[in-house]
């Protein structure tokens, strides 16, 4: 699993990061087809393995984070299931 840094919180976004800008590069060469997102993305998730880079401790530190980008906001309820978005690109995120 991650090491973490001096504050304790293990720094996962790096591995999103790089999932995210596979799947850019990847559907790029289709010119950005949405038809072919779901399946490139699939691909790319698969190939990842991201189950074996972090564990859940790992994902309830990032909920947890103070980082305001990367949390979806929520306008209408204060109350609901938090959004955690570690990837952002123009056209999909993650």
């Amino acid at each position: 699993m991650l090491q973490t840094n001096n504050n304790q919180k293990p720094n996962i976004l790096p591995i999103f990061y790089d999932l995210g800008e596979r799947i850019r590069n990847t559907w790029a060469r289709y010119d950005y087809t949405e038809d072919v997102l779901a399946e490139v993305a699939a691909e790319e998730l698969s190939k990842a393995k991201l189950h074996t880079q972090f564990s859940y401790d790992d994902i309830l530190m990032l909920a947890l984070s103070p980082d305001p980008s990367i949390s979806a906001y929520q306008i209408d309820s204060p109350f609901g299931d938090l959004q955690l978005i570690p990837y952002r690109h123009a056209r999909f995120f993650i």
